[in-house]
């Protein structure tokens, strides 16, 4: 008798075990075919001035998962995504938009020659991708550029290769950025952009806080701004030659850091350094930074 009671309760665990185990990969095989949320992807700032036309290229070759979905699938992998392609402005205002259809290697473009200008002469733009999500998972691996031509000859001159909206959580989600030695002579501007382009999940409405520093080549701060930022803006910081001597130059870095919200959320920005004649204010070195903050796509 006690030998049938043990053979039953082992039964009954192992069918216990085997539900467990079969409810554990429907979960799994559900999750691999649910639809997943919007692909969003944007670039830095970059600035433009008169005569000039910004462009934002965008394009992609494969697509994630790149196999078949595991059950109820296989999921057939989409010919083309819908997707939506959006210059702003500074002040994080929508200056043109078009709606495309992406298939693999085929590349789409969105132009826009800006008619008002800050102070300086120059427009501070910035590109974003919204890529609509696919019923069976699948996401295409977009390549963003936004370049900046000149009207006349269509010649580019600067690339900013973009970058991607955000990324998988860390422990300390990284709220600096310190970008490499560069020069500058007299006539030149090293401006650093830096555009609130997303908030994480709880961060308080609002503005964020930064502060945006230069510093010569023997690491003594030699500029630093504390700015409020709202979302969806470009907040600006100069070094300006000015009060050099004739033929004089200086070798800068600058850095970014940006202060975390309650619950140490970071705000998603996106930094930038540009060297440009401040006569003409067209730009003669573009280095894009790196996604800092705290996200989840």
């Amino acid at each position: 008798m006690r030998s049938r009671m043990i053979e039953h309760k082992t039964f009954l665990k192992f069918t216990l075990l085997t539900g467990i185990l079969v409810a554990s990969l429907a979960a799994t095989a559900r999750a691999q075919v649910d639809p997943i949320r919007q692909l969003f992807v944007e670039t830095s700032a970059v600035g433009v001035t008169r005569g000039q036309v910004a462009r934002l290229n965008v394009y992609y070759q494969d697509m994630f998962p790149p196999g078949p979905c595991l059950p109820p699938g296989p999921c057939v992998p989409p010919d083309s995504f819908d997707a939506l392609l959006t210059l702003y402005s500074g002040d994080g205002s929508v200056v043109v938009q078009r709606k495309v259809t992406l298939t693999p290697g085929r590349g789409a473009t969105l132009g826009f020659a800006p008619s008002s200008f800050d102070r300086d002469g120059r427009a501070a733009l910035r590109a974003a991708v919204a890529v609509a999500p696919d019923p069976s998972g699948y996401q295409p691996r977009v390549i963003p550029s936004l370049e900046v031509l000149d009207a006349a000859t269509g010649q580019t001159a600067f690339l900013n290769p973009g970058s991607l909206a955000g990324f998988n959580p860390q422990p300390d989600p990284p709220r600096d950025f310190n970008f490499g030695l560069f020069n500058v002579v007299k006539g030149q501007t090293a401006r650093v952009n830096v555009s609130f382009v997303d908030m994480p999940e709880g961060f308080p409405p609002g503005p964020c806080r930064l502060v945006v520093s230069f510093y010569d080549g023997d690491g003594r701060l030699v500029g630093q701004s504390e700015q409020s930022l709202e979302p969806g803006k470009t907040a600006q910081f100069d070094y300006q030659t000015g009060g050099l001597p004739a033929g004089g130059r200086v070798r800068l870095r600058a850095s970014v850091h940006v202060e975390a919200a309650d619950g140490d959320l970071i705000p998603c920005v996106m930094p930038s350094l540009e060297i440009f004649a401040a006569d003409t204010g067209r730009t003669a070195v573009f280095v894009p930074g790196r996604m800092l903050g705290s996200e989840v796509y």
